[in-house]
């Protein structure tokens, strides 16, 4: 059912009385004439002669006075724009975004002299006084008459939530009864500056009696220029924009756009698909050389990398903030040829030579320049991060990477110099320090794994400990190295080892690191995963969503603000085409991208997330079993939302029935991750069966039982 739903919003079919057209509204069994017969008929897609009150199209121009669309059959329109014309965005919501003294506008039906059905319920920003009293026809009054729908929507303030009760503005009550089949959403408003040239719009503009002008009373953005609906593959369309953003004070979720190169045409995707998933922090990678590839030669718009002119564009468009990611690779820099086969460096190859340490002057120009050219062109920047794992393959005093050779002193001290000149002139942002693996990623033999940990306790000594104290406004890690942890599992530390933090186990991950910063005086540090993995082929919604349940479980008792998804793409300076670009990355962005379980599974995750934000504890789970792991969030009202699974494990594909508390004699609706949904029923006793497997599985239990 919510499939169909889907591909229904995401055609632009439903939005509200102002948007829908009758093939759309009859598919969910409404009458055709609802709302007045200036609603009906091809008028609603901007068709029909000029007596539609519905101008639906692209903007052809837009001034302080006027308003030019051109429908789909090629007409011009122009609408006058007064100082009362309100612009909008509208999304799809479900039912807590109501609360007390919302505005709302509802069409539906009676089922009882104060009782409605809606089949739509839109919440309003604010009262559109001129589309009350001015509605199409006159037909779009503030009251019901008689309880016959078709006369007239219902407007009105709630004033009650269970049941929902409304306000009408003529003093009246009403019950409203919300179903499965009704449709909410949520008007959001938008500077008139972001309807530009070539973007999609309806326009409420009833024609008056008379007269050939026609005033645009309200202009509703349907989407923006580039987009590419048509382009996703067969049988899965693009998901609509969320209702709601994923983000709160205490945790955000991210993602991180990949490594390029990128078209603009890319760029152009990805940030549609980024705004689909809700997200608001995009992590981008300017690497050394996309934007001073010689000494003090900047470039800003090199279309065959990454063209910064262009994301800045886009960031601005979308309101998406950016988070700049920086590597040490000085593009002028010293380089030694190395041969790795003759045990001369460690790790991958390196056509280019082994970098050395950058200049530290050098680096926060390199890095300030990146972050100004952002701000300076209208940028949201909150979160910089500094180094790309460089403290992978080092043990503080002597790095054996193929790629750069720089110490821990070196390190901090060029990144150093770039949080000091970041924060001399944009002190609100925060600053990472240098990148670090998470435990329980380790090379795959024993020899390599306590090597590892060996070079890992050390670095940690060197990069703390040591002088300079290295400057940051937040602890970076990282999960990508060598494959990819289970949360739900632990590692004994080996008899006899020298070394003082274990990494080895992914479920401790963040306790270690936590301990790390209070032991060298950073107890008020915040950490931010900065790549989260989900690199497991068939398996990506499983691997992501676990991670960044765990991430999210973990904010309140170590500080943790923040789980950023690496990546939106393979890498095409990998391969796209490689076994790497195939499991890397939950999109593939050519012409002909598709969109894999990963994307629908991070989009499922953060629409549960932006409706049930406040983590409640674990519900079930054993470590190191093959039991089911329940997590459990809440909403504002106390409604209750569990996320449960298997923790994962490849070539597994078992399930495993589970009971959990829910609200007693309740349908409860079961999301599964990629979207699809059915209802399971809870007993009178207040208890709900459900199987799960390595997928998880979204139970929304209502007022469950402590």
């Amino acid at each position: 059912m919510l499939r169909g739903k889907t591909a229904l919003i995401a055609a632009g079919a439903i939005s509200s009385f102002l948007v829908f057209s009758p093939p759309a509204f009859s598919q969910m069994g409404g009458r055709s004439g609802m709302g007045g017969q200036g609603m009906g008929g091809q008028g609603m897609n901007g068709q029909a002669g000029g007596q539609e009150p519905i101008v639906a199209g692209e903007v052809a121009g837009i001034d302080e006075y006027s308003l030019t669309v051109t429908t789909e059959r090629g007409e011009t329109k122009r609408l006058t724009r007064t100082a009362h014309t309100s612009f909008v965005r509208e999304m799809a919501a479900d039912r807590s975004a109501l609360a007390m003294g919302s505005r709302v506008f509802v069409i539906g039906e009676s089922s009882g002299q104060e009782t409605v059905v809606p089949r739509m319920l839109r919440i309003l920003e604010k009262i559109d006084e001129a589309a009350r009293s001015r509605g199409p026809e006159g037909r779009m009054s503030g009251d019901r008459s008689q309880g016959q729908m078709g006369a007239g929507p219902v407007i009105g303030t709630v004033i009650g939530l269970d049941p929902l009760k409304i306000q009408q503005t003529s003093g009246a009550t009403t019950t409203v009864r919300l179903t499965e089949g009704t449709q909410i959403f949520r008007e959001e408003s938008v500077s008139p500056s972001q309807v530009t040239k070539g973007v999609k719009v309806r326009v409420l503009a009833p024609p008056k009696p008379d007269s050939e002008s026609r005033e645009a009373l309200k202009v509703i953005l349907v989407s923006a220029a580039g987009q590419a609906r048509q382009q996703a593959p067969v049988g899965r369309s693009l998901l609509p924009d969320l209702p709601g953003r994923a983000d709160s004070s205490e945790f955000f979720y991210g993602i991180w756009l990949g490594r390029g190169p990128y078209s603009d045409a890319e760029l152009d995707r990805a940030f549609r698909l980024v705004q689909n998933l809700g997200i608001r922090n995009l992590l981008v990678e300017f690497k050394w050389d996309y934007v001073e590839p010689a000494k003090g030669r900047w470039r800003w718009d090199n279309r065959d990398i990454l063209n910064v002119e262009h994301v800045i564009e886009l960031a601005r468009q979308y309101r998406i903030s950016i988070s700049p990611y920086f590597d040490l690779f000085t593009p002028w820099g010293e380089r030694k040829n190395l041969d790795r086969d003759k045990g001369e460096c460690e790790g991958p190859p390196s056509g280019k030579g082994q970098f050395q340490a950058p200049v530290p002057e050098e680096y926060a120009a390199y890095v300030f320049s990146v972050v100004d050219k952002l701000k300076t062109g209208g940028v949201d920047v909150k979160f910089v991060a500094l180094d790309n794992e460089d403290s992978n393959i080092n043990d503080g005093y002597r790095s054996w990477n193929c790629f750069i050779n720089a110490t821990a002193k070196q390190i901090k001290t060029a990144e150093n110099a770039a949080y000091d000149r970041i924060k001399a002139f944009y002190p609100e942002i925060m600053v990472s320090s240098t990148t670090f693996s998470f435990p329980g990623i380790a090379p795959r033999t024993q020899e390599q794994l306590e090597r590892d940990r060996t070079r890992k306790n050390s670095f940690i000594k060197a990069y703390f400990g040591d002088e300079p104290r290295p400057k940051f406004d937040f602890l970076a890690l990282h999960e990508t190295l060598s494959g990819s942890g289970n949360p739900y599992t632990t590692l004994p530390k080996p008899a006899g080892a020298s070394y003082e933090y274990a990494f080895s186990s992914y479920h401790e991950g963040y306790d270690i690191w936590r301990s790390v910063l209070d032991r060298y005086g950073y107890s008020t540090v915040p950490i931010i995963n900065t790549e989260g993995d989900a690199v497991l082929a068939g398996l990506q919604d499983a691997e992501l969503i676990q991670k960044a349940v765990f991430a999210r479980a973990n904010a309140s008792r170590n500080d943790v603000r923040g789980w950023i998804l690496a990546q939106l793409t393979a890498s095409k300076f990998l391969g796209e085409g490689s076994e790497q670009g195939v499991s890397v990355g939950i999109t593939r962005l050519e012409s002909a991208y598709q969109l894999k379980e990963g994307y629908f599974g991070y989009h499922t995750l953060l629409s549960m997330m932006t409706r049930y934000p406040s983590y409640a504890g674990t519900a079930l789970g054993t470590l190191n079993a093959r039991t089911p792991w329940v997590e459990k969030f809440v909403d504002g009202s106390g409604n209750v939302l569990y996320v449960a699974f298997l923790p994962y494990q490849r070539g597994s594909e078992s399930r495993v029935p589970i009971t959990l508390p829910a609200a007693p004699d309740r349908e409860v609706r079961v999301t599964k991750s990629n979207a699809e949904s059915f209802i399971a029923q809870s007993t009178p006793a207040g208890l709900v069966s459900v199987e799960v497997g390595q997928s998880p599985v979204f139970i929304e239990a209502g007022m469950s039982r402590k």
